[in-house]
């Protein structure tokens, strides 16, 4: 999915593909951050080009219709890779799941470490080898 439209780029070519590369939720200063990647076209982007440029458009809260954060709730809520799936949202959310949820792949287990107090459990440790005392 993308949005194609020609514009001007800093190369003096025109761009005409434009892919969501990356959207942040920041509800700090209540803002949704969208990535926007420019390439020439659908065909270089397919082939693995770099995008000729990206932009940073910031959308406040207040423009978009809905709380864009609901369906994330909604999502960890019905997500059994998720920390707090089964939970429920602190106030009601109206409506059905925005997002689907495809029973047929299963999550990737994280692997645990086998250490969990030491230097052993510091990733990346390798121990030094020591030498066995010689009797003399």
């Amino acid at each position: 999915m993308a949005v194609i439209k020609d514009r001007p780029t800093q190369f003096g070519v025109n761009a005409s593909y434009h892919r969501i590369e990356k959207v942040e939720l920041n509800t700090y200063t209540n803002e949704c951050i969208v990535h926007l990647a420019t390439y020439a076209s659908e065909e270089a982007r397919r082939a693995g080009s770099q995008p000729l440029s990206v932009d940073r458009i910031i959308v406040p809260f207040w423009r978009l219709a809905d709380d864009p954060r609901v369906p994330f709730y909604r999502l960890l809520e019905q997500f059994d890779g998720s920390p707090v799936f089964g939970g429920q949202a602190d106030v009601e959310i109206e409506g059905g799941p925005v997002f689907g949820i495809n029973e047929f792949i299963q999550p990737v287990p994280v692997p645990l470490p086998t250490a969990t107090s030491g230097p052993e459990s510091v990733p990346g440790f390798i121990p030094t080898p020591t030498e066995e005392p010689t009797q003399t």
